[in-house]
């Protein structure tokens, strides 16, 4: 994987982070009323994909460092 793709990938990541902040900031206390463990699945879910994005762009950065 090139640096390029991982970056796309990364940033794609973060982008959808700040979205689905944006509509959980917005739409966070109305899920909750209806089921609390639906919000903690959508924050989980978010944490994952801006973690994972970054966690892929870092490990193909170093790899490309390394040779």
């Amino acid at each position: 994987m090139s640096l390029k793709t991982a970056a796309l990938i990364a940033l794609i990541g973060v982008s959808v982070h700040f979205i689905l902040v944006l509509f959980g900031m917005l739409g966070g206390s109305v899920l909750h009323q209806i089921s609390p463990i639906v919000v903690q699945a959508f924050w989980l879910l978010n944490s994952i994909i801006f973690s994972g994005s970054f966690i892929l762009f870092l490990a193909v950065f170093y790899s490309k460092q390394q040779s």
